[in-house]
């Protein structure tokens, strides 16, 4: 984020798309967005909101390559699970409402021609008034 900051020299509208998991990206994100109209789209999967028992998984974090046996059926697991997608999902919408950056949700598996003309239709709009 911070090598586009520095690269793009005029103000430009930038769509950065993720699923905005990584930790420690506020203060670049906060620099491109002061210098860019900014607008962030989160891509998720609602399978990932909440765990589904399906026993004992190998699982892998395929930015650490960690590997971990996990029991999917524990719940005290799964409420840990929900918990830190929730407040997960929560801080990041705070962070785009501090930017005030306006700011695109999409989920895998459905279509993104009504939310992308519903957004700039609001932002045309909002920006008219």
């Amino acid at each position: 984020l911070e090598t586009l900051a520095r690269r793009i020299r005029k103000r430009s509208v930038v769509f950065l798309i993720s699923e905005f998991c990584d930790q420690g990206y506020e203060r670049s994100l906060q620099m491109l967005a002061k210098k860019h109209d900014l607008i962030p789209i989160r891509v998720g999967d609602q399978r990932e909101a909440s765990l589904s028992n399906l026993g004992v998984l190998l699982l892998k974090d395929l930015e650490t390559g960690l590997t971990q046996w996990t029991d999917t059926s524990d719940p005290a697991y799964q409420a840990a699970w929900d918990k830190q997608f929730f407040e997960h999902d929560r801080s990041t919408r705070e962070l785009f409402k501090k930017l005030r950056l306006d700011t695109l949700q999409f989920n895998t598996g459905e279509s993104l021609l009504k939310p992308l003309m519903l957004f700039f239709k609001r932002r045309t709009s909002r920006r008219a008034n």
